[in-house]
């Protein structure tokens, strides 16, 4: 039975499952999930870090990724958890220290609601290409270039490194 995966609708109750509010402190949010496969099956990485807001524009302090899920589509059941301060990866990170500020320069252009509508569009490539993976949908190269795109323009680019050491396979194919 197909079913539709909303990508941003699963990231916004997450935040609030009982798995993040019985182990994650207060202040980490979702970042940008990281699609993979776990046995044959087709899962997300859910990265959470934190910002912190300095009252400045255009320097919110963005801090590693930290904690890791490992989520079944569609089920939502989760299959694994991490804390990278405890992974060998991750050794020399302060995860205390910010390692960016948002806004970069890919979205600095756009303000709150042009931003908001940037990562829903973002978030409609992760559904069509969960929905390719989990249900052989239609899926063509060029919507593949629209998901780098938008990934690569709202990821912030002070998390790439992260995103690269959580999932080497996703990283090399879809964020320069």
């Amino acid at each position: 039975m197909k079913t539709k995966f909303s990508t941003e609708k699963f990231l916004n109750e997450f935040k609030n499952s009982k798995p993040v509010q019985a182990i994650i402190p207060l202040g980490y949010v979702p970042n940008l999930p990281i699609i993979t496969s776990v046995n044959g099956q087709l899962c997300i990485h859910v990265p959470l870090m934190r910002y912190m807001v300095t009252g400045v524009v255009d320097k919110t302090l963005v801090f590693p990724v930290r904690y890791v899920f490992t989520v079944t589509i569609p089920e939502g059941a989760v299959i694994s958890y991490e804390d990278l301060a405890y992974n060998g990866k991750f050794v020399n990170v302060d995860f205390s220290k910010p390692v960016g500020t948002f806004r970069h320069d890919a979205v600095k252009n756009l303000n709150k609601d042009e931003y908001a509508a940037v990562r829903s569009k973002l978030f409609a490539e992760y559904d069509k290409m969960i929905d390719f993976l989990a249900n052989s949908a239609e899926y063509a190269e060029t919507d593949k270039q629209v998901f780098m795109a938008l990934l690569n323009q709202v990821l912030e680019p002070s998390l790439k490194p992260f995103y690269h050491a959580i999932d080497s396979n996703f990283a090399k194919r879809f964020i320069k």
